[in-house]
């Protein structure tokens, strides 16, 4: 069995005793780098399959009369957007931009479409005064 008097004569002993304090410091120093870079948020994730804008394209955000329409569209996706004519006793729907892209679709009803210019204003005109829902394509 190994004496406590010979564990407090070690070498080892006599040099932590020795350097006792450095080695706190040092080791709280390690602590606190520990604890920052727990709390340090994490780096965003890039990823390479996001859709971008391509030259001659404009992005224009729309709402959706409908939040559950705009769950099942995806980024990337290729819709139709569609309104009911404004008189108030229109039932025909009107395409108000067709085969344009998604870029980004968030859980509220809005998404964000790649169209030309043209399609943008058109866009424009009638979310402010009209319904719109979307029809999506099949991918390919």
């Amino acid at each position: 069995m190994v004496s406590l008097r010979a564990v407090t004569k070690s070498p080892i002993a006599r040099k932590i005793r020795r350097y006792r304090r450095p080695i706190a410091a040092v080791l709280a120093a390690c602590s606190v780098l520990m604890i920052i870079a727990a709390l340090r948020p994490a780096p965003p994730v890039l990823t390479t399959d996001v859709p971008r804008l391509l030259a001659g394209e404009v992005g224009a955000p729309i709402t959706l009369s409908n939040s559950g329409v705009a769950a099942a569209v995806q980024p990337g996706d290729i819709i139709d957007v569609i309104a009911l004519d404004g008189s108030p006793e229109a039932t025909v729907p009107v395409v108000i931009a067709s085969k344009v892209r998604v870029i980004e679709a968030r859980d509220s009803a809005l998404l964000l479409l790649a169209v030309n210019a043209e399609q943008a204003l058109e866009l424009a005109a009638a979310g402010f005064a009209l319904p719109l829902t979307v029809t999506i394509h099949p991918r390919q």
